[in-house]
């Protein structure tokens, strides 16, 4: 980024006064080596995306109640990335307390906002065994086979700011770590200031054209490209698979079963096609119980809430009765 626009955007923000983060406040993550990053663990508040909702940490950093042994009832484990954390949408509106609602069991939430399956594949040997499971689920999306979600660890946290790490959906090989991170972070900067005076050049072209024109578009040139694209490569989609099959692995060791969930994309449920990446997928796998979830909502159903790539409620519910009736 020059330093003349970096003037710019500093000039900006010191005459319409500093941005509010309208996404997640400032130290809500913190460094885990293992994986990069996670949430501070016993953090507690509101957050405003699109709509305030309280969300509040256990102790091992996780949107979810204390894991703890000794209970009457074997329950369920459920690892996962963004649409499993629950990203905007309030606790009891998740995809875990709905199926825990339907199938009157427990059901542990070990999803995080941007982890792929080496993170859940971490998650799930790290918590298998530190609560009364009998079943254990990944949780997965056609973007989670994206160079960001395989590559581990691709984020790290620094002065409380979640940010990319070098080398990661084609940054400069030859960029310094520290030089790179100082970028991002000035980059992040503008783009808040941006957002919160609705300049976004995104926010600029939904307003023109709509969203729904917006992500038709998105999808039907995503799917035009295929699964050989750089971002969603063969490399990524045959690691995800490992991933997977190692996570039945450490499961049958934890003596629970394993199942992967296949949640929709967009595309999948608008156009009722499979996405390019997760069939390649699903002919790599082998022998791992799936729950496939893709075609399941209502064609003109809204599986995200406008503006932001989080679940709405009602689609999750949906999703809820059936991994539910597909786990009796």
């Amino acid at each position: 980024m020059s330093s003349g626009l970096l003037l710019l955007a500093e000039t900006a923000c010191w005459l319409f006064g500093r941005p509010i983060d309208n996404g997640f406040p400032s130290g809500f993550f913190v460094t885990r080596p293992e994986v990069g990053y996670t949430s501070a663990p016993g953090w507690n508040a509101q957050i405003t995306r699109i709509r305030s909702h309280n969300v509040s940490i256990n102790s091992e950093g996780f949107r979810d109640v204390e894991w703890t042994k000794g209970s009457n009832e074997r329950g369920i484990l459920m690892v996962g990335s963004t649409a499993l954390f629950g990203l905007g949408v309030e606790k009891n509106e998740r995809l875990s307390e709905r199926i825990a609602s339907y199938l009157g069991t427990t059901v542990h939430n070990a999803g995080m906002y941007g982890y792929g399956s080496p993170q859940a594949l971490w998650a799930l040997r790290e918590f298998c065994d530190r609560g009364d499971h009998k079943m254990a689920l990944y949780v997965h999306e056609y973007k989670l086979t994206r160079d960001d979600f395989v590559i581990a660890p691709a984020r790290t946290v620094v002065d409380g700011t979640l940010i990319n790490l070098p080398n990661v959906g084609g940054s400069d090989a030859t960029q310094s770590q520290s030089a790179f991170i100082v970028e991002r972070l000035q980059l992040l900067a503008l783009r808040a200031f941006l957002a919160y005076h609705d300049l976004s050049p995104r926010k600029l072209y939904e307003n023109w054209r709509g969203l729904d024109s917006f992500d038709e578009q998105y999808f039907l040139n995503r799917y035009a490209t295929t699964s050989n694209e750089h971002s969603f490569s063969e490399t990524n989609i045959k690691k995800t698979a490992e991933n997977i099959e190692k996570m039945q692995e450490v499961a049958r060791r934890c003596g629970v079963k394993f199942a992967l969930v296949l949640l929709p994309g967009p595309f999948e449920n608008r156009f009722r096609q499979d996405e390019p990446s997760t069939r390649k997928l699903l002919t790599i796998l082998n022998g791992v119980a799936i729950i496939d979830a893709r075609h399941v909502l209502p064609i003109d159903a809204k599986i995200l809430i406008p503006g932001l790539d989080y679940f709405n409620p009602a689609a999750l519910d949906i999703l809820a009765q059936y991994i539910s009736a597909s786990i009796k």
